[in-house]
This record gives structure tokens, sequence and C-alpha cells, in this order.
């Protein structure tokens, strides 16, 4: 990110043509507020050299909370494929339902200088045995932005030509739009903001202060809406164009 400061007065080339302002009201309150299709103000993303001194320990990102030794439990149900993620490939369709256990590890793993947190996420089958497991690895700048700086085993920012890409604005906008992730040879995980639900209602509860955006992978395979609360994180998330969903059924702080 010493990119990123060095040359806050401009964005990311790659983000030119796929920022559209997203329709529709932006709500009240601490709803996001609206942006010109011009990506993330201030940042290059994805940022091929990061700087160490411009990230803080630990992720307190309001819409995209870490705390170590914290958990979400979501349910998938639908016949849609579970999302692709950044480098990953494609997945095959899985039984439904099944449970995704996200869990945030209490260790730290440096990527390219900088200490991030381990975030593995496993898949259940109804007995409760894994399907498959990825550990992925996130650090917050000082500005409170969220930046993926990779997967275990299968790319690493800094490394092969990989690159870190945002995974949550420390104030998301309706219209900002960005890279997830920049891995050669897998294409681009991009993600744009569109709106401020009014409420959304899960097995854990309703939310109203809510973000929501729209994760398209690699060569616009797969979109999925997903939605964020406020000091929760992700609670629910609705393939486009299928009848995918996965829902928060239990969340351990």
């Amino acid at each position: 990110m010493s990119s990123a400061r060095r040359h806050r007065h401009r964005v990311a080339a790659s983000l030119a043509g796929l920022l559209v302002v997203a329709a529709g009201g932006t709500g009240c309150g601490s709803a996001p507020g609206t942006s010109p299709p011009s990506g993330v103000d201030q940042l290059v993303i994805p940022t091929p050299s990061p700087d160490p001194d411009d990230f803080v320990p630990g992720v307190d990102n309001p819409w995209f909370p870490l705390v170590p030794g914290g958990s979400w439990t979501r349910e998938l149900t639908g016949t849609g494929a579970v999302p692709q993620r950044p480098g990953g490939g494609a997945r095959e369709s899985v039984p439904a339902p099944v449970e995704v256990l996200v869990e945030v590890l209490r260790e730290t793993r440096v990527v390219a200088g900088v200490e991030t947190t381990p975030v593995r996420t496993t898949l259940l089958d109804r007995r409760g045995e894994a399907l498959e497991t990825r550990v992925e690895l996130y650090a917050q700048d000082r500005d409170g932005n969220v930046w993926a700086f990779g997967e275990q085993g299968t790319w690493q920012a800094g490394t092969l030509g990989a690159e870190a890409g945002l995974a949550m604005p420390a104030t998301p906008r309706v219209g900002d739009g960005f890279v997830r992730a920049r891995v050669p040879g897998t294409g681009e995980y991009r993600v744009r903001v569109l709106f401020s639900p009014t409420a959304v209602s899960v097995p854990t509860g309703r939310y109203t202060d809510l973000v929501r955006t729209l994760e398209t992978g690699p060569d616009g395979e797969g979109e999925w809406e997903v939605d964020y609360a406020r000091g929760v994180g992700e609670v629910l998330r609705t393939e486009v164009g299928g009848d995918g969903r996965q829902e928060l059924v239990a969340r351990r702080r």
C-alpha cells in the first residue's frame, strides 16, 4: 500500500469501465453514501507493493470485523454451486443443505511483510463432515480498509505476480467497486457496492444497518449479492439468477 499512499491522486486503471453507480436509494443513518463511478477514492486496487508500515494489527472494520476466536455459521440452501473464491478455481455443486463454518484463527501469518489475520472456512455436509477447508488471509490498513492478501496453499500477495485486493472499504459507498484479488491465470474477482437494504431477516435476527455488494467471479462467471451488517459481518448471500442462498444461523463473538 505504499503505492496506494504515493498515488492517492489516482485509482487503478484496471477498474475503469467496471464501475457503475447502482440505482436505488441509500437508506438513512449510517447507510453508505453515494460515490461517482470511479472506484474507491485514493486507493490503488489491487496493490502491487503493500507497505507494512501502512497496516495495523487486527481487523476491526465494522462491516468486516475479524475478532480472533470468533465464528459465523451459515446454512447453504438451493441447488446452486458454492460461490467461487479468488484464485481457487471452480467448485462442483454440493448437496443442499450444507453448513459453512467461518472461524477467525488466533495466530497471525506474515504475507509480503504484512501481518495478516487468517480466516478458516469449512464446508460441512449434513453429518457435519468437512467437504472442503480453506484459510484466507486479511489485513487492515491505517484508514480502516480491509485487504485480501491470499489463500494458504493457493495464492499469496507478492508471490508469482499475485496482488492484494480490497475486501471491504473503510466507508463503503454506493457505486464503489474494486478488485478483490488479482491472481495470474485465474482472472479478477470483483466487488461493487450496490445499496443499503432497509432490513434483512435471517435465523440470527433482523438487521437494519446494512451494506449490500455484488460479487462477480472471473470472466463474469457467478454473481452473488452479499449483505453485511454493521458489527456482525456477512449475514446473507444470495445467488443472482439462481436459488443458492446462505443465511447466518449462528454467531460466536
